[in-house]
C-alpha cells in the first residue's frame, strides 16, 4: 500500500475508491517509469495496451464462450415431479 501511494503523489498512478475497496491504474507515465526502473525494453507493454487482434475484448462474454467446450444445444432432463418433489410439499 505504501508503494502504491508514492507512485500515486508522483502521478504515476490513479487511484480509485469504491465501496471500501481502492483501485489502482498505471498511467503513461507510470508505464515508462517502471520500465526504466525494471529495465524492459520498449517493445514490452501491458496487455491493456495492446492491441487484439481478435475483436474480442478479453474476460468478456464471447471470450468465455470462444474458451468453452464444444458447441451444442444445452438440454437439461427435469422430473415431473418439480424440484424438491411432491413429498415435501404436505400441509
Amino acid at each position: 500500500m505504501g508503494l502504491l501511494k508514492s507512485l500515486k503523489s508522483k502521478k504515476y498512478v490513479d487511484e480509485t475508491f469504491n465501496w471500501q475497496f481502492y483501485y489502482y491504474y498505471l498511467t503513461n507515465e507510470g508505464i515508462e517509469y517502471l520500465r526504466q526502473y525494471l529495465a524492459l525494453p520498449a517493445d514490452i507493454q501491458p496487455n491493456t495496451c495492446r492491441k487484439n487482434n481478435t475483436g474480442i475484448k478479453p474476460g468478456s462474454i464471447e471470450d468465455k464462450r470462444s474458451k468453452a467446450g464444444p458447441g451444442g444445444e444445452f438440454n437439461p432432463e427435469f422430473k415431473k415431479e418439480g424440484y424438491r418433489g411432491k413429498s415435501e410439499y404436505r400441509a
